[in-house]
């Protein structure tokens, strides 16, 4: 129960669709960037937080962690979301290996309280959790993006979502089979460990914990926050 705790925040991308000046993750609304909002949410939940960012933004990063009342440092992005997973846990290399790292996305910023502490009291439990949230609409399969060419029940689907915790010692597992069978072209820490086999644990996500992913995303958090 005493586990370290770390959250590793992925912010590397670009976001281009969003903005052409900036990462989403650096826009501000308000006075305060996505990425601050999404680390305020972390601290006193965790015991420290690990930024994974481009080396040109590293100075922004660390002025919005000089802020969190947990410690937070940064690790440098990769081109690839999987090269940036890796350095994020290759930055954990002093760390002991059942920490529990809380993988999530800077653009996921209305993250609440009670889904990051569900995520980490079944990743404790099962020792992996994948936040995430029932599918309600009705699902179809159009290869092409015109054409409808079948109907997947809905019925069990889930869509996920970050937090996806696991321990330090599976996630350098994860990342050395990845490299071995040449799985690095994973979205997610959780399709990666779908894609090797492992067995994965729901936690319970939130509607509102969307990734801002096209302007109107950026839209609808800008009319959601305070």
């Amino acid at each position: 129960m005493n586990k370290k705790v770390i959250a590793l925040i992925l912010a590397g991308g670009k976001g281009e669709r969003v903005s052409p000046d900036r990462p989403k993750q650096y826009l501000e609304v308000r006075g305060e960037s996505v990425l601050q909002h999404t680390l305020r949410a972390f601290q006193g939940l965790v015991d420290e937080v690990v930024v994974v960012c481009q080396d040109e933004w590293r100075e922004y990063v660390e002025k919005c962690g000089a802020s969190l009342a947990v410690p937070c440092r940064t690790a440098t992005g990769g081109c690839t979301g999987f090269e940036s997973l890796c350095n994020g846990v290759a930055a954990l290399a002093d760390e002991a290996p059942d920490t529990l790292v809380a993988i999530h996305d800077a653009v996921r910023p209305l993250v609440t309280e009670d889904v990051i502490t569900d995520n980490l009291a079944v990743a404790r439990r099962c020792g992996n959790a994948i936040t995430a949230v029932d599918t309600y609409e009705t699902l179809l399969h159009a290869p092409n993006g015109e054409t409808v060419r079948s109907m997947i029940r809905r019925e069990g689907m889930y869509r996920a979502q970050t937090p996806q915790t696991f321990t330090l010692a599976t996630l350098r597992q994860m990342i050395g089979e990845a490299r071995r069978r040449c799985v690095v072209n994973a979205q997610s820490a959780c399709t990666m460990a779908t894609q090797l086999g492992y067995q994965l644990h729901l936690s319970k996500g939130d509607l509102l914990n969307f990734k801002i992913t096209l302007p109107s995303d950026m839209l609808l958090y800008e009319s959601l926050i305070p």
